[in-house]
């Protein structure tokens, strides 16, 4: 049965909203937010009309999936005040522009850990993927052969161009030549991007997923400059940060689902239970497919280490767990509940040395080149 047909605040891909439209959008939005402080007051508005209680409705339920979200953290800390509008005004569009991402399955399946490592060693990553690859560590390598490669996969093309005339690289000046394309993004965040969307399409995936990923590579490697840290693995480790919980999710989605909806007892670590439920910790899992296909060490360690206890030991770390969870409350209006913040380490976000004002600036810029990487793809990378 066809789902009913739900308004877009976004136009189509390409095209932009004209000053009439962006107002429109604006307004509704304010209304919204106006229901939602209300609702936090306990003074609900009584009228009955049918938009009223349309907005109600999206209101309470962007409320609901940040409240379930917010399950693992303080919501007094002020980071997490400070995110909090932002991310319930991002619910509310995705909910008035999207319909939810399917939730997890909830019959949980036999020996877990056995489907996770046999998918590690079973499953062969796309064609495209083994041509990048070939041609960035070939020996004759150079920017001309690589681009050659890219070109054979419009996804990944599309994907880089857009992530090179970003304001995130801040080059200037258009490109279009994929050979520069290249050269500006260097041969780590182009494997990067490689690699993720072969494993999206090789173990399938969501725009949620797709957004929370390119969002986080964003916010880590923003946090690591304000913080003064030099790096060039920021942003391919946070676009890569969660590719262990996708695999997870997608191999073993009923034993995954029955994980998430035991984050509800604050009182167990995350990490405690990812071995209870899946036998292994999903930035294990991650490190082991990173290490499998021959990318870097640093990268790899920086995706193992963000959610441990010693992730505030390294300010490198400390910005990818700090993006980990602005990303994951930038992203809660994209799933259907299962979308849970990973537990703010205060350590961490000390040792950045940063401010909540840095961060009210810094999210909506980070969120809006976010949607411009991510977004108006000439398709989602999905199973082929």
């Amino acid at each position: 049965m066809p789902q009913p047909r739900r308004e877009s605040l976004f136009p189509p891909h390409g095209s932009c909203p004209s000053g009439r439209e962006a107002a429109a959008t604006s307004e509704r939005l304010d209304v919204l937010f106006r229901e939602m402080d209300r609702m936090i007051c306990e003074e609900p508005d009584t009228s009955n009309s049918f938009s009223v209680l349309r907005e109600r409705e999206i209101a309470s339920r962007a409320f609901a999936l940040w409240e379930r979200a917010m399950c693992r953290n303080d919501a007094a800390h002020p980071l997490m005040r400070a995110v909090r509008r932002p991310a319930l005004g991002q619910a509310v569009r995705d909910l008035l522009g999207t319909w939810p991402e399917p939730s997890a399955g909830s019959c949980a399946e036999t020996a877990p850990l056995v489907r996770l490592l046999d998918a590690l060693e079973e499953t062969p990553l796309s064609e495209e993927f083994c041509r990048v690859e070939k041609a960035m560590q070939g020996r004759m390598s150079n920017a001309n052969r690589v681009a050659e490669a890219v070109r054979s996969d419009p996804v990944l093309a599309a994907l880089l161009l857009r992530l090179v005339n970003s304001p995130f690289y801040g080059v200037g000046r258009r490109v279009d030549s994929l050979q520069r394309a290249v050269a500006f993004a260097g041969f780590d965040e182009l494997s990067a991007l490689a690699l993720v969307v072969a494993v999206v399409r090789a173990f399938g995936g969501s725009s949620g997923f797709w957004r929370r990923s390119v969002l986080c590579g964003v916010l880590s490697k923003a946090l690591a400059r304000r913080a003064g840290l030099s790096g060039q693995w920021f942003f391919a480790a946070g676009l890569l940060h969660d590719v262990g919980g996708l695999l997870a999710r997608m191999v073993v989605p009923g034993t995954y689902g029955a994980f998430v909806r035991s984050l509800a007892d604050g009182a167990t670590p995350w990490e405690r239970l990812e071995k209870k439920y899946l036998g292994i910790t999903t930035p294990e899992l991650g490190v082991r497919l990173l290490s499998r296909k021959g990318m870097p060490e640093s990268v790899a360690e920086l995706v193992g280490r963000r959610r441990g206890t010693g992730s505030s030991e390294d300010p490198g770390t400390a910005a990818l767990h700090v993006a980990e969870v602005l990303a994951a409350s930038m992203t809660v209006g994209r799933s259907s509940g299962d979308v849970v913040i990973p537990e703010l380490h205060v350590a961490c976000w000390e040792m950045l040395g940063l401010g909540v004002r840095d961060v009210e600036t810094l999210l909506p810029e980070a969120l809006a080149q976010a949607v411009r990487i991510a977004g108006g793809m000439p398709g989602l990378p999905g199973k082929k």
